[in-house]
């Protein structure tokens, strides 16, 4: 099953812990499950390499999992998440996620950093030109 939606805020947050990178839905609804996060601990103790090291959450913690994820690819307008069949079930049934949003070049640049971040050391993630 595929779920995609329209980010009303993107944006990514690094702190000494993690760097998170989040897509919201419009906060007025607090029952849609139009947002994602993702995030990756920083440092030894906070992080597990490769894949098995991202985490993924529709919020407020409606569905989560840690990898799983087959393929991330980062457009200009648009981020596309893919998960094999068991991280689907995690995710509520959802075997793609894919989120449309418009944000600033720099915005943009901080959200690329911010995945490439996320993603590190992960043969998934892909960043077209679309």
């Amino acid at each position: 099953m595929k779920h995609e939606f329209i980010s009303y805020h993107s944006v990514a947050v690094e702190n000494e812990f993690a760097m998170t990178v989040g897509f919201c839905r419009d906060p007025a609804d607090d029952d849609s499950l139009d947002g994602l996060i993702l995030e990756r601990g920083r440092g030894e103790e906070d992080d597990t390499p490769g894949i098995k090291g991202v985490y993924v959450e529709i919020p407020i913690q409606r569905h989560v999992v840690y990898g799983g994820i087959t393929g991330a690819t980062l457009g200009r307008d648009s981020f596309k998440l893919q998960f094999d069949a068991a991280a689907a079930r995690e995710m509520g049934g959802f075997g793609e996620i894919l989120v449309h949003f418009q944000v600033a070049d720099d915005e943009f640049i901080a959200i690329r950093d911010g995945l490439r971040y996320v993603f590190k050391d992960c043969s998934c993630y892909h960043e077209s030109n679309s």
